[in-house]
């Protein structure tokens, strides 16, 4: 599924689980609740994957991203680009039970960067992998 997200009006989560997409050198399995991302080797060191968000739509108040990981190889690492500028790191998964809540410093700006990229097992090269999401969301801060 390669169609941006649009939040619906009075939303406080955008669910950008099933729009994960990327290169052929990877391949993504969905059930109804998680997506898992396996690559091959040929994977390159900063080749990246995401998902989409509308350019016509404000996303400036979802300030959270949480992930939540099912399933991993071992030694993955993630990092998230946001605006093509601000990184945000998970570089251990290891704690499968929680969600990583990342609290974005800057508002998303979809009308310029309409991608949220994620690189897996970033700066390594050529060992293949996978991991399996059941959460990637984008949500308001909880007041």
């Amino acid at each position: 599924m390669n169609t941006p997200l649009v939040p619906t009006i009075a939303s406080d989560i955008v669910n950008a689980l099933p729009c994960l997409f990327g290169p052929a050198s990877y391949s993504f399995v969905r059930t109804d609740t998680t997506t898992e991302v396996d690559y091959t080797t040929a994977k390159g060191a900063w080749e990246a994957i995401g998902f989409a968000l509308n350019p016509a739509v404000d996303y400036s108040a979802y300030t959270v991203l949480k992930v939540h990981i099912d399933s991993v190889t071992a030694g993955i690492k993630l990092k998230f680009k946001i605006n093509d500028a601000q990184e945000y790191n998970i570089d251990d998964v290891s704690v499968l039970t929680n969600d990583f809540t990342i609290t974005l410093t800057t508002p998303l700006a979809a009308s310029s960067k309409s991608f949220v990229s994620l690189f897996v097992n970033y700066g390594v090269d050529g060992a293949a992998g996978s991991v399996v999401f059941s959460k990637l969301q984008l949500s308001k801060p909880v007041v």
